[in-house]
């Protein structure tokens, strides 16, 4: 039976690209597929999202540190100084008491990778001299915190419980002093009932944290919800902002 049923497959198959090839051979068909494909690279140049409203893989932008041009590089630090500094300045004051990084803490020579293309949505990454990592979003001249990742965080969160022991469910912040950080960092107005606040313990190794969601559900990301992670201590490890 089973034999049977591959020599049907590949009877399907060697049929499927017979008649491909046949078509290819039409003139007209062969004269439509070049043309699309040339299309496709002479927009690719101009539309970078070409190749994804084509259904072709679209150009994924990243630019390092070390192949920055020097006109790129000076548009970098007045971009530092005068968006992602004030930024990084309201985001640590909306949760001050609950974060560790510091304005200070983040310099221009900290600088990674952008990823995204000049002239749309860009993301610029910075990791600190203890390891954390920062994104910053800009579009349109105007920045906002995106990501934050402190690197212990990173490990525990990807490691899973220790199955010998009891876990600590317990959480370190409650729902209405979220609503007070959520709502200075992002400008919006939320109740203690759109927040969902969950214990670490029960999914990794970081015991007596909180995964908490602020607008929405974890899993169904958009431009109201917030993601953060807390220590046991109350201090914020990992932050995710709203999607734009």
């Amino acid at each position: 039976m089973k034999s049977t049923r591959s020599v049907l497959i590949l009877l399907l198959a060697a049929t499927v690209v017979a008649w491909w090839m046949l078509r290819l051979r039409n003139p007209r068909i062969a004269q439509r597929v070049e043309e699309a494909h040339t299309n496709y690279k002479v927009a690719s140049k101009t539309d970078p999202l070409a190749g994804a409203r084509s259904g072709l893989p679209a150009f994924k932008g990243s630019l390092r540190i070390e192949d920055m041009t020097a006109d790129q590089r000076e548009q970098l630090a007045v971009m530092f100084t005068n968006e992602f500094m004030p930024t990084l300045q309201k985001w640590c004051a909306a949760y001050e008491g609950h974060v560790r990084v510091k304005p200070g803490d983040v310099r221009l020579n900290q600088f990674k990778q952008r990823l995204g293309f000049e002239g749309r949505s860009c993301l610029y990454t910075f990791v600190t001299d203890d390891g954390t990592t920062i994104d910053f979003q800009e579009q349109d001249g105007k920045a906002r915190m995106f990501y934050m990742m402190t690197s212990g965080a990173a490990h525990e969160l990807n490691e899973i419980p220790n199955g010998g022991t009891q876990p600590d469910l317990s959480v370190p912040i409650t729902p209405k002093e979220i609503v007070k950080m959520a709502e200075a960092d992002t400008g919006g107005h939320f109740s203690t009932n759109q927040i969902l606040v969950r214990p670490t313990g029960a999914a990794c190794s970081m015991q007596g944290g909180a995964f908490v969601s602020v607008g929405g559900r974890a899993d169904q990301w958009d431009a109201t919800n917030v993601s953060l992670v807390f220590g046991r201590d109350g201090i914020l490890v990992n932050y995710n902002g709203p999607v734009k």
